[in-house]
């Protein structure tokens, strides 16, 4: 399978297995699954929007759709509780090799092990189109391929593999720009996003 797993040195394994905050995390679960039948659908996934405020995510529906076709081997294609507990930590720990890992086996749509053009636009499609339905600015899709490729240092234009996307650091900021309508629009806006926060308070 698909799953997260930590180590119980892992520092973040006492955050993680605190009680208060799996409770929180399975209350979401149960929010979501507004059909009451015990796994969430693509449509009920879809209005995830995060444990709480402080870690906001819109996944496009391209990228849940991948998501659960990566991580649910049975019918119907549905997400348990554990499945969810997994895409909650692979958020909660962007920057991990393991959670990189999680949504690249996502974004390798056509089982190249290269992050090509074809696979960044494929998911950025929607991002854009959900950007200029709220009236944001929303690059040009090629701009977007070079970017990608600038964060990641890559200058191979079959795309950077699985292993160099860990390497380069960058791989949660490009996971989320490309799965996460929040991720790209916090990545596009964050030099303004930087100054409010720098600015004094009023």
């Amino acid at each position: 399978g698909y799953g997260i797993n930590i180590s119980p040195k892992d520092p973040t394994a006492d955050s993680w297995f605190h009680g208060d905050h799996v409770q929180q995390i399975y209350n979401a679960y149960l929010a979501l699954d507004t059909d009451a039948n015990g796994t969430l659908s693509a449509e009920e996934l879809y209005n995830f929007s995060g444990i709480d405020a402080s870690d906001s995510v819109r996944f496009t529906y391209a990228a849940i759709l991948r998501i659960l076709e990566e991580t649910v081997s049975y019918s119907p294609v549905e997400m348990d509780f554990k499945g969810f507990l997994d895409l909650v930590l692979a958020l909660e720990n962007k920057s991990s090799a393991q959670s990189i890992t999680y949504f690249w086996n996502a974004i390798n749509v056509d089982k190249s092990g290269r992050l090509s053009p074809s696979n960044i636009l494929y998911f950025y499609k929607e991002i854009q189109v959900s950007l200029s339905e709220h009236g944001c600015d929303a690059p040009d899709p090629e701009n977007v391929v070079v970017e990608v490729y600038d964060i990641l240092s890559c200058g191979d234009p079959l795309g950077p593999t699985l292993k160099s996307i860990i390497k380069s650091g960058q791989g949660g900021v490009v996971m989320s720009m490309l799965l996460d309508v929040t991720g790209f629009w916090q990545y596009d806006n964050r030099e303004n996003l930087i100054a409010q926060q720098q600015s004094p308070q009023q």
